[in-house]
């Protein structure tokens, strides 16, 4: 109940705003689902209900965002044909391409994550194959991903 008073108000106000934008890009009949803390989801309403549901909802939602991803599309492939696995995913979410997700790393946004510099690099190959020295370790994990 505490957290929830505390994070329901900013939380409402994300949530509202989120929920305009997408109408106003298109996105009319859709319903907004949010990530659970717990991996689950929960549709808009009920995440202004009970805000304390998403606040951890992060690292779930990178490890089930990375498992959709490895289905979808390989690392492999993104890498070496960026620009038509990009138009694969836009087509998967039923989204047009705009020029500026080819040309990711010209930002000039601010971008607050730890990643920040990453994000304006240019896709390199460098690091293809660099999985396979683990290989071992990650044999398990791999199999639950499937891939």
């Amino acid at each position: 109940t505490v957290i929830n008073s505390y994070v329901g108000p900013p939380v409402k106000k994300y949530i509202e705003s989120l929920v305009k934008q997408l109408k106003n890009s298109g996105f009319k009949k859709s319903r907004l689902m949010v990530m659970q803390s717990s991996g689950g989801i929960l549709d808009s309403v009920s995440v202004v209900k009970k805000p304390a549901q998403i606040i951890e909802c992060g690292p779930a939602a990178g490890v089930i965002g990375a498992q959709f991803m490895s289905k979808l599309t390989r690392y492999e492939n993104l890498i070496n044909n960026h620009e038509h696995q990009i138009k694969k995913l836009l087509n998967y979410c039923n989204l047009s391409l705009n020029k500026k997700c080819l040309n990711f790393s010209s930002t000039q946004r601010v971008v607050r994550t730890s990643s920040d510099r990453q994000v304006r690099k240019k896709i390199y190959k460098s690091s293809l194959g660099k999985w396979k020295l683990y290989k071992k370790q990650l044999f398990e994990l791999t199999n639950i991903l499937g891939i």
